[in-house]
């Protein structure tokens, strides 16, 4: 009989050298986190107001009609009751938080972008609903009570094993993470732009096993659940995309007049002939829950 001894791999500094490795960990230092979220969501909704999207606020019963809206929020309405305490983790504008708070006992909103924040209260009060709000980055949050559901859907907020076993640590009940089993979906950002400008292929900071496996280090054995997912980003004209790209390129530098140039000749080399461009992106989703 011939006795093999097995290595279990410590999981969780496989991802922290990921994290180390990133192009997110060689970002820009000369601002704080919490500057740089402000500036980029400052910079998006900037341009939402340049498209003539005259209304910002979040119409409740046009999204519960929404067969492809009511598909992701049944995943998490299956989790909550009246009674039920919630957190979510980079709420945005709450697209998911307030037609959850018509269901749930609370829902408290982590959103740490000024902007959103405004933006979500504001579509609070047009639905009539109450939420619990928290300005702060996830990492700056402090616990002070457990939640029934912990919840964090396409946010940056958890990128990083401490980040992840937080939520862990809020939760009472339940905790689930929407992300991309793909890297980011395939975003033209990502993996043409930045590599064109930079010089170099963007390096992402996660993947989904990352989280698998870093949990099941920390003996938590977690659901996944994937799905195709398709979308398409489209800008109408050049301005529009520069003005889109060029933000997201200064979390990671300078933008020289030089890069400004390569943004347009790229956007230029791949326009319609109405002088629009459209990439459409195809990857898997997938939702990761667990019980605490």
């Amino acid at each position: 009989m011939i006795l093999v001894s097995a290595t279990v791999p410590n999981w969780q500094a496989l991802w922290e050298e990921a994290v180390a490795q990133s192009s997110y960990n060689q970002r820009r230092q000369d601002w704080t986190e919490l500057d740089w979220v402000n500036f980029i969501s400052d910079s998006l909704w900037q341009n939402r107001k340049k498209k003539n999207m005259s209304s910002l606020v979040l119409d409740l019963d046009a999204l519960l009609k929404d067969e492809k809206f009511l598909v992701e929020f049944d995943r998490l309405k299956r989790f909550v009751d009246k009674d039920t305490s919630i957190l979510d983790v980079g709420a945005g504008t709450g697209r998911l938080a307030l037609p959850l708070a018509g269901i749930a006992g609370k829902v408290t909103v982590l959103e740490p972008s000024h902007t959103n924040q405004k933006l979500m209260r504001e579509n609070a009060e047009h639905a009539g609903v109450d939420l619990e709000y928290a300005e702060y980055l996830w990492s700056d949050f402090e616990i002070h009570e457990k939640y029934d559901l912990v919840f964090s859907v396409w946010s940056p907020a958890i990128r990083d094993p401490p980040s992840l076993l937080k939520m862990n640590e809020a939760s009472k009940g339940r905790c689930a993470l929407i992300t991309s089993a793909l890297p980011y979906g395939n975003m033209d950002f990502l993996n043409l732009i930045y590599p064109r400008i930079r010089k170099e292929p963007y390096k992402y900071v996660y993947n989904f096993a990352h989280i698998i496996t870093t949990l099941y280090q920390h003996g938590i054995y977690p659901n996944v659940e994937t799905w195709k997912a398709e979308a398409e980003m489209k800008y109408e004209t050049e301005e529009e995309a520069v003005s889109y790209w060029k933000p997201l390129l200064m979390y990671y530098s300078d933008v020289t007049g030089e890069m400004e140039d390569e943004l347009r000749d790229y956007y230029r080399s791949k326009m319609n002939p109405d002088g629009s461009y459209c990439y459409p992106t195809e990857g898997v989703a997938c939702m990761i829950w667990w019980h605490v």
